[in-house]
């Protein structure tokens, strides 16, 4: 029996379609159609409205290739769709987002599972809790918790599917405060490769639960979230101010980064982005940083100042409601790039326990050099730094699957280009540098925010019970 199962995240590249035959799509039909409610969204491909009703890749990286796609409307739904895919021996997978794993390149003549229809979003204010369906992004149920004075940490881009960024960990500026998503993650509706529909929480599958926490992507197909909300931290405003820096600057930058190694010394309100680029019309470095603060200016005045110090070519400071911290970060720009789709965009992560300005100032220089020599490359390096307090603190009984709650900084290698012609040439210079990051970064083994290492950390435990019958 072949099936995957991977609960992405979305925003618009079209997938590679494979077409299919008559007699296949009559098979499917019959298979799929009489068991699934009506207004159940069933497109044989290629089909014109497909890119237009079903939610696409945002990158064009790794496609899978679908045959059939089905958008169900219930969990019901999906759960049949789960066991007549298997039981006629049918590729299958689950689509909502982003993801970019060289693993969707197996994927051929599959079922796309658009979640599309799973978009609902409720508040319980008096038990503090918001339950989110499968297809909502971050910032969809930014503006409902604001607007009632409550806050959850959430990640970095708001087009990101909500589920889907919690199950990795759900990394982003509030972690300070509140943890990592998924210490604020209460329950999951989950079905199973198998086709069961089950609630994975602390006291219901619990084994199931550990292993969502950080590698859940591999372990069911999720419809829907119950998190832990708070109360809006100073009102729910927050400092969002951002900076630019000239080429000169990284020196400096780099050692800054370094004093705020310690969470002693960086305070638990504060999160910064830093975005290393190539200006490829001006031939110049780029160093761009992106501060949040999560209270009063006056207490965010001593660490923004020394930002200050390091002389930005430009700068800018405002007080925003934390639902649009990051629709205005860089100036407004940063994370509205980010949700462009439609481009050939592929990551490497890594982990930071400590900072080493020569490491840095090496990485930069090779990149640019490296970047300026080849048009057809559009990418950058981000550090985003968090306190990793609270994180580290959560009781080992409660942590889930995910091992890296040392990490203070996190390294994202974005790299857009043209096309897979050039992945080859692009791994061989980013998997060295990125090699080159792990010698000193504090970690006596590499520490990444891939989901890989930790599905095998959940395999290791035993989670064939957990799994509840996938073949995982």
């Amino acid at each position: 029996m072949r099936f995957l199962i991977k609960l992405s995240l979305a925003v618009s590249a079209l997938a590679v379609v494979i077409p299919i035959d008559e007699a296949s799509k009559s098979v499917a039909d019959s298979i799929i159609g009489p068991h699934i409610a009506p207004g159940t969204e069933i497109y044989f491909l290629p089909n014109a409205n497909y890119p237009i009703k079903f939610t696409q890749r945002h990158s064009s990286f790794a496609n899978p290739g679908y045959a059939v796609a089905v958008q169900p409307l219930t969990v019901l739904d999906l759960a049949t769709i789960v066991k007549f895919a298997n039981k006629h021996n049918f590729t299958y997978m689950a689509t909502g987002g982003h993801s970019s794993s060289v693993g969707f390149l197996r994927v051929r003549d599959a079922i796309d599972i658009d979640l599309s229809k799973f978009n609902t979003i409720g508040l319980d204010i008096d038990r503090n809790l918001v339950t989110v369906g499968a297809a909502n992004t971050l910032a969809d149920f930014a503006d409902t918790l604001y607007k009632a004075g409550k806050e959850i940490p959430t990640g970095n881009s708001p087009c990101v599917s909500a589920i889907g960024a919690t199950i990795g960990a759900g990394v982003g500026p509030m972690q300070g405060l509140h943890g990592l998503m998924i210490d604020s993650l209460r329950s999951v509706e989950m079905v199973t490769a198998r086709g069961d529909v089950v609630t994975a929480s602390k006291t219901e599958n619990p084994d199931l639960f550990w292993a969502v926490r950080g590698a859940g992507a591999n372990f069911g197909i999720i419809t829907q979230a119950t998190y832990a909300v708070y109360n809006a931290t100073n009102g729910g405003k927050h400092v969002n101010a951002d900076f630019e820096f000239g080429p000169g600057s990284q020196g400096a930058l780099f050692d800054l980064l370094r004093s705020w190694d310690s969470d002693e010394v960086y305070p638990k309100e504060m999160a910064i982005s830093v975005t290393l680029g190539y200006n490829r019309k001006a031939r110049l470095p780029t160093i761009s940083v992106s501060a949040y603060y999560f209270g009063p200016h006056e207490s965010a005045r001593p660490y923004l100042q020394q930002l200050v110090a390091l002389d930005p070519t430009r700068w800018q400071n405002e007080t925003l409601g934390w639902n649009e911290m990051t629709q205005a970060a860089g100036f407004g720009q940063t994370f509205a790039k980010a949700c462009v789709g439609g481009r050939y965009t592929s990551h490497l992560t890594a982990g930071l326990r400590r900072t080493d300005p020569a490491t840095w100032a090496s990485v930069f220089a090779s990149f640019v050099e490296w970047t300026a020599a080849r048009p057809w490359f559009r990418g950058s390096i981000i550090l985003q730094r968090y306190n990793a307090g609270v994180t580290r603190r959560v009781p080992e009984a409660e942590r889930g699957a995910y091992p890296w709650r040392d990490i203070g900084t996190l390294v994202l290698m974005s790299n857009t280009y043209d096309g897979p012609a050039y992945d080859a040439e692009v791994n061989t210079f980013f998997q060295p540098l990125r090699e080159s990051i792990y010698k000193t970064s504090g970690f006596d083994s590499p520490a990444s925010t891939s989901t890989t290492a930790t599905v095998m950390r959940a395999r290791r435990r035993g989670m064939a019970r957990a799994c509840l019958g996938c073949k995982c």
